[in-house]
């Protein structure tokens, strides 16, 4: 097996191995005559290096979570995280998937699970959290991910008229109908 080089973070950083990526396994798929790359493993334990000065993998992503608190990434933000093989060929683009509910984190060791970018779960997922609404309206242009903006205008709506309507259900109507008359009678 060739030797894995572990990137991770803001900007991507060459880091030590999380220790349990003996078990990583790197499919290839060469469908369409252009090769592609999956990893198959769930999550990933990283911990603090002994070197003395050197913030160890364990409490960078501590700190990451931490800083959401104040502005930063957060444990709703994924912390960029890269595995490139051979000759820097990267075989897996993807983020710390911080809020997956496997994770579990301590002061000294992380299992993280990861989550690939722009495969089609990822589209899928990112396609279902924003609605038009949300793209359309003002709010989208303050935020700093102002890419998915859609400029419209309000003559660019046309009204359509509708009435939210059910079928009659003549049943409950009429059981309706004799538990009226039968309170009015009893008072």
């Amino acid at each position: 097996m060739s030797t894995l080089s572990f990137y991770m973070g803001n900007p991507l950083a060459l880091i030590d191995p999380p220790e349990n990526w003996q078990e990583t396994e790197i499919e290839l798929s060469f469908e369409d005559n252009s090769p592609v790359a999956s990893v198959k493993v769930n999550t990933f334990d990283f911990t603090n290096t002994d070197t003395p000065g050197v913030v160890g993998n364990a409490t960078y992503i501590n700190n990451w979570i931490a800083a959401g608190m104040f502005g930063g990434g957060g444990i709703y933000e994924g912390i960029p995280f890269q595995i490139k093989a051979c000759d820097n060929i990267i075989i897996f683009n993807g983020v710390l998937d911080l809020e997956a509910e496997q994770n579990e984190f301590d002061c000294d060791r992380c299992t993280v699970a990861i989550k690939q970018i722009g495969a089609i779960d990822w589209l899928t997922d990112v396609a279902d959290s924003f609605s038009f609404a949300y793209l359309a309206s003002s709010l989208s242009i303050t935020t700093a991910h102002s890419a998915g903006f859609i400029p419209i205008q309000n003559s660019d709506y046309i009204l359509i008229p509708y009435v939210l309507n059910t079928i009659p259900n003549y049943g409950t109507v009429i059981t309706l109908a004799v538990t009226e008359l039968l309170l009015i009678k009893e008072n």
